[in-house]
């Protein structure tokens, strides 16, 4: 494992123990918007110190064919629920 990705391993768990409530509802977050199957090119972010209470969803569009397939993807049932449960997170 390379330096940088051990030193990154090592500040994830430094911070892990320093706050247990952030990392916890950072994982919950992480693991409800990682089930969704997202096409490439949508971003969703939120402010990790949980100091803002907001999601951005960012898109990368190629081609017509990625606006489709973002256009359907947004307008899942799952992603708005996933969305909505995480802004209860925060």
């Amino acid at each position: 494992m390379p330096v940088k990705e051990k030193t990154g391993a090592l500040l994830r768990l430094l911070r892990g123990l320093r706050y247990p409530t952030l990392t916890e509802v950072n994982r919950k977050i992480e693991a409800k918007l990682s089930e969704l199957a997202l096409p490439d090119g949508i971003d969703i972010r939120w402010d990790r110190t949980l100091e803002n209470r907001e999601i951005r969803v960012s898109l990368s569009i190629k081609k017509p064919s990625d606006l489709e397939a973002m256009e359907k993807a947004l307008g899942s049932q799952s992603l708005k629920r996933a969305i909505i449960e995480s802004l209860d997170y925060l």
